[in-house]
């Protein structure tokens, strides 16, 4: 047990080190080779630092303030750092929790040398007691439980939020008190480009300060929303339902004031941006015709199912019965270049003739579109000037209990 747990303590510390290097380094050496071996020796190193977890409830020589705080850094870092990734972006965090893994393995190493006087490793003198005692195994295993839950949720909701922020691009940021939307400014020889993420759902203050924030002349705003010129929909497709049900506002309900345009303008080498002190509003969205038919069944399905049903539970138990019955992974994948890729092929198109027009473009869109229209406002030479979060949804306003008491009434039968 004493040689294990002196190999883990190597393995903590070279494991800190690799890290540390791999990030440092990231790009600089060709090929991926260093990068799967670090993936490699890490994932070698949790699977031992978790059976060593198992090990300390059955001998009591093993020192548990040695080792416990570099093997919760270790499991934070793997979900995500949270909330110091809220300071710092993923690749920053990553690369404190290996400095950290590093320091507090040194640190590990000159408190053992203090206890033994001897060696900065565990001696043979330090396992001169008998190691089991069922007294130290039965605490161990109440405190483990006791912690158990807290420490599932705590690196739940920081896995979940390490995963918004890499799926986003780090346009939504999840937080203890609400979901939090963020607007990135970019400038170029005079031109402002506002990169504000949107949701569908949110608070009505977070639409409406979003709404004021862009009110002068001389701005454009390219605005989502997809158009049906066809008839193409069955039904009615609105998050207002949904939006009730939870006790929060609709995008679609977030009122601009400004002229609405034809996109077509921005061609006309006559025409010039608005100057009247009010914004002008482009429709930069893609039409349903232009969908493939597997997209269009998927809306109309979303739209009829859940959107439109009177009942959350049931038109969310109906959505997924259609989902599981017609979406494969070769049908989302298809779906979602429709719903992201295509779609921001469009306001990216418009992006190019606005800025001849005007000085200032916002692009108030989804969060999931913001990371390929970041990248191609940045690929134009703009530089990021500055950025804002903004609270889209305050987890202290909503009803949970009156939710659950709706959940649990639509689902009672009729007589009961």
């Amino acid at each position: 047990m004493r040689r294990f747990a002196n190999l883990l303590q190597v393995l903590l510390i070279l494991n800190g080190a690799f890290s540390l290097f791999t990030g440092l380094f990231f790009g600089r050496v060709p090929g991926d080779v260093i990068e799967t071996l670090y993936m490699l020796f890490a994932s070698s190193v949790v699977m031992l630092g978790l059976l060593f977890l198992l090990c300390m409830g059955f001998n009591r020589n093993l020192p548990k303030r040695v080792y416990l705080p570099q093997l919760f850094l270790i499991f934070w870092d793997l979900s995500g750092m949270w909330p110091v990734s809220s300071l710092l972006d993923q690749f920053q965090a990553h690369l404190v929790a290996s400095a950290g893994q590093v320091l507090f393995g040194f640190l590990a190493l000159l408190y053992v040398y203090s206890l033994n006087r001897n060696s900065p490793f565990l001696t043979p003198e330090m396992f001169s007691r008998p190691g089991f005692r069922v007294g130290n195994l039965v605490r161990y295993v109440a405190g483990f439980l006791l912690l158990l839950p807290f420490c599932l949720l705590f690196f739940g909701f920081s896995l979940t939020s390490s995963y918004i922020d890499r799926s986003s691009g780090g346009f939504v940021r999840l937080g203890i008190d609400g979901l939090y939307m963020t607007e990135r400014v970019y400038r170029q020889k005079g031109k402002t480009v506002r990169l504000a993420s949107m949701i569908h759902i949110g608070d009505k203050d977070y639409y409406d300060d979003l709404a004021e924030s862009i009110s002068s002349g001389g701005t454009l705003v390219l605005a989502e929303g997809v158009t049906d010129q066809d008839g193409l929909l069955k039904g009615r497709f609105s998050y207002g339902g949904i939006a009730d049900f939870l006790g929060l506002s609709a995008q679609e309900k977030m009122a601009l004031d400004g002229r609405v345009i034809d996109a077509r303008l921005l061609t006309q080498a006559d025409f010039q941006g608005t100057g009247n002190g009010r914004p002008d509003i482009i429709r930069a969205d893609i039409d349903l015709r232009d969908f493939d038919p597997q997209t269009l069944a998927f809306i109309n399905a979303l739209g009829t199912h859940l959107l439109s049903n009177d009942s959350f539970s049931d038109g969310y138990e109906a959505f997924s019965l259609w989902a599981q019955e017609h979406v494969t992974p070769e049908t989302n994948d298809l779906i979602m270049a429709d719903l992201v890729t295509k779609r921001n092929q469009i306001v990216i198109g418009h992006l190019a003739a606005a800025l001849k027009k005007y000085d200032t473009i916002v692009i108030p869109w989804g969060a999931l579109h913001m990371v390929g229209i970041e990248k191609h406002v940045i690929d134009r030479g703009f530089l990021l000037q500055s950025s804002k979060e903004r609270r889209s949804i305050d987890f202290r306003k909503i009803p949970f209990a009156e939710l659950f008491d709706k959940m649990s009434a639509e689902e009672r039968p009729p007589d009961a």
